[in-house]
């Protein structure tokens, strides 16, 4: 009989430790195997899968991803550290893009800082409007990030084939893109790095915020601008620097962001950068004055559009206004059923940027 019980025991205790072996791949814990580690986030997911592949030494990238059940396709883009490519997966039955980053590029500093940075901080954000990370691989010589294909350019692009966007087209997307970052502020997340490149178009014409390279954990959506986590570090572009990153004097990214985004805005609907950013020090003069000059081409704009661009574009961050109350603006609140914009290049090539069915009246 004690034989039996100890026997029993034995095997409880085999269950369990295979159950929780289980459950570390379920829970997410890193496991590694011959230098590669794979990451799989699933769809609009936190948690996430890994799973092991075994090292094929000497692989280009090509065969690597082949191996992995990715067909990749043309360079969709290229950055100082990354090659973007399009590929097909397998496994999802659908184009993604992969960000593909080699190693000898990146110091360890660099690879702490800002790999991991971006993937933890799209690991804690969910919205339509922001990128979805769909997986992470480690290989000896390289990282790849896998996310979802924006299959239509950029806002920078599209402005260069357009010159500029009407203010009905310029609010609906941008609409969108402040939601998008509010959510990454509620989930405590600055992005730091928001510029027209970063705005990219889905299939569907959605914006879709990319590139958080630079995003940091700033703090819950409770906490206030002045009394939030503040970074020292420059970020980003100069032609989008809030006053206070170019004074190098600490500052609450969040804040930083309102203003990129109000840069953002001002170059939609105009088709140019608010500020003259070859001259750095003259840079800082005009942020600091708020002196903003709109081209010819903008006189037929509204007061209610430059009234938000102001109050996005003020020094004092104090009195900046928040994204909460960019939602609220007047010029925000109307809406327009649809919108069908035209290229330069090509003006019987018109497409529709999404239906609005909230609010109240039409512009």
């Amino acid at each position: 009989m004690i034989f039996e019980v100890i026997a029993f025991a034995i095997w409880v205790i085999c269950i369990l430790v295979y159950l929780v072996i289980i459950g570390k791949n379920i829970l997410g814990f890193k496991i590694s195997n011959g230098g590669e580690t794979f990451i799989n986030f699933g769809l609009r997911q936190s948690s996430f899968d890994l799973r092991r592949v075994p090292s094929h030494e000497g692989d280009d990238v090509a065969t690597y991803l082949i191996r992995q059940g990715y067909k990749v396709g043309s360079r969709i883009g290229e950055g100082a550290y990354a090659v973007v490519r399009e590929a097909y997966s397998n496994r999802l039955g659908r184009n993604v893009a992969i960000k593909i980053i080699d190693k000898q590029n990146l110091s360890d500093r660099s690879v702490n800082k800002f790999l991991r940075r971006e993937v933890e901080a799209l690991r804690k954000v969910d919205h339509e409007n922001v990128i979805c990370l769909l997986e992470v691989m480690e290989s000896e010589h390289r990282f790849y990030i896998i996310m979802e294909l924006a299959h239509n350019g950029d806002m920078l692009k599209l402005l260069q084939e357009r010159g500029k966007l009407t203010e009905n087209e310029a609010r609906i997307m941008f609409r969108k893109v402040v939601k998008g970052i509010l959510h990454c502020h509620e989930k405590g997340i600055a992005h730091r790095d928001l510029k027209l490149e970063n705005i990219l178009l889905s299939n569907k014409n959605e914006p879709i915020i990319s590139d958080f390279g630079f995003a940091r954990y700033v703090g819950g959506k409770n906490e206030a601008c002045q009394t939030r986590s503040r970074s020292c570090t420059f970020c980003g572009s100069y032609a989008y620097a809030a006053p206070e990153i170019l004074q190098g004097i600490p500052y609450d990214a969040t804040c930083s962001d309102v203003w990129s985004l109000g840069v953002v805005l001002f170059s939609m609907v105009t088709g140019q950068f608010p500020f003259d950013d070859r001259d750095r020090k003259q840079l800082l003069r005009l942020t600091l004055a708020g002196d903003i000059t709109y081209p010819t081409r903008a006189s037929c704009l509204s007061e209610q559009v430059k009234d938000l661009i102001k109050k996005m574009l003020t020094a004092d961050i104090s009195t900046r206004i928040t994204l909460e109350e960019v939602l609220g603006h007047p010029w925000m609140k109307r809406r327009r059923r649809t919108v069908s914009m035209e290229t330069k290049r090509d003006s019987t090539h018109s497409f529709s940027v999404g239906n609005n069915s909230e609010g109240e009246s039409e512009e």
